[in-house]
């Protein structure tokens, strides 16, 4: 149903900058909440390809402009199309604006960052009455009440995020710790869902505070061929290094 197609295409391009979503939809599925809050509620999880890469360290070096801790303080839904609204399902998107609390980390000559950020966020998918929420697949939905470490870029249509590897849970000033995929997750399953990828960012410094992340970023340099294009926007750097973005 063309409505469904229109939905799993929304629900994996949940974090846009400007016009661009940062990745596309690929498939979608389901799974129980895990969180008090929201036990038995089914929530959506969108598969998607980032257009920069976000999961290991020489990524955030390469293409983040600055890490912020940053939480979210306030939202509103985004309607869906009349095409969807006509066929009683479809998508609601969501748009979110992040407050910067602090800043932990700039890459040299980047472009100041504002105190807050207003990005497109994961919705919700709806059938007739009932709706549930969406989330992205190994990333944060970005949920009220809870804290994140972000590496955010400033694009050629604006900030955001750098892709779903580049927001990190931080609840209580501990790295893997919060919401993740829409569910509070414990710091025990941050660490056994690390396990599965040493390599990454979120392998390397979970259970630690933030100053372990900003160490282990100042201690890995960037892509030179990145580095050439360092006054770039970062989805031009990504550009003039691995050609134009399909």
């Amino acid at each position: 149903m063309r409505a469904w197609k229109s939905l799993l295409a929304a629900a994996a391009a949940v974090v846009v900058v400007g016009a661009g979503a940062y990745f596309s939809a690929v498939s979608a599925g389901s799974h129980p909440a895990a969180s008090a809050a929201s036990a038995g509620e089914e929530v959506t999880i969108a598969h998607g390809d980032s257009i920069l890469p976000s999961v290991l360290p020489v990524d955030w070096a390469s293409y983040a402009d600055h890490v912020a801790e940053v939480k979210l303080v306030s939202e509103q839904e985004i309607p869906a199309s009349a095409e969807e609204v006509q066929a009683g399902e479809g998508y609601i998107g969501r748009s979110g604006t992040l407050a910067i609390q602090r800043v932990l980390w700039s890459r040299e000559g980047s472009a100041p960052l504002p105190s807050s950020v207003t990005m497109e966020l994961a919705g919700w998918q709806f059938s007739g009455s009932e709706r549930g929420r969406i989330a992205p697949d190994d990333s944060s939905r970005i949920e009220s009440g809870h804290t994140y470490l972000m590496a955010l870029s400033h694009y050629s249509t604006g900030w955001g995020p750098l892709g779903p590897g580049g927001t990190l849970p931080y609840d209580e000033g501990v790295i893997g710790q919060g919401e993740s995929q829409g569910t509070a997750r414990t710091l025990d399953a941050a660490r056994a869902a690390a396990s599965e990828d040493d390599d990454s960012m979120a392998a390397r410094v979970v259970g630690q505070p933030a100053d372990a992340l900003v160490a282990l970023l100042k201690a890995t340099a960037p892509d030179p061929k990145a580095a050439e294009h360092r006054d770039l926007p970062a989805d031009e750097r990504w550009e003039q290094v691995n050609g134009p973005v399909e």
